[in-house]
């Protein structure tokens, strides 16, 4: 790397910062589209999470094991099924690359672990989760 051979941290950030500039990106940017969703994806949960307060026939009109869609799902099936889906397609979207050199398929294989391993943090979160939310 850079800092290896030599080059001092404020060069490196520097020229990060040029590359950044000259095509337009900003690495807060990126966080975006996470601020814009985020205060929907809450105000939906809590919705869902008291929608049998609000109209009480919400409360029998699930299917299969889930009749109360406001309810957690008291089997785990919809939040195990909803986390392995997500950690499937996390291995399916970043599949190996042959080309690649070493140092990159050590990188690739450190984000594969760092997306999957968010991904099984989730599971304790989408298990408080009411039905709703999970379909």
């Amino acid at each position: 790397t850079r800092r290896q051979a030599g080059e001092s941290p404020a060069a490196i950030q520097a020229e990060l910062s040029a590359l950044y500039q000259s095509h337009g990106a900003s690495p807060v940017g990126m966080l975006l589209p996470v601020f814009v969703q985020a205060p929907v994806f809450i105000s939906f949960f809590w919705g869902l999470r008291r929608l049998s307060a609000v109209r009480p026939d919400a409360s029998s009109g699930g299917a299969l094991w889930f009749e109360d869609l406001g309810a957690t799902d008291a089997t785990y099936l919809l939040p195990v099924l909803s986390t392995g889906s997500a950690l499937a397609l996390i291995i399916l979207a970043m599949p190996a690359n042959a080309n690649a050199s070493s140092a990159e398929a050590q990188q690739q294989q450190q984000l594969r672990l760092l997306f999957g391993g968010l991904t099984l943090f989730s599971l304790p979160v989408a298990v408080s989760m009411p039905v709703s939310v999970l379909l």
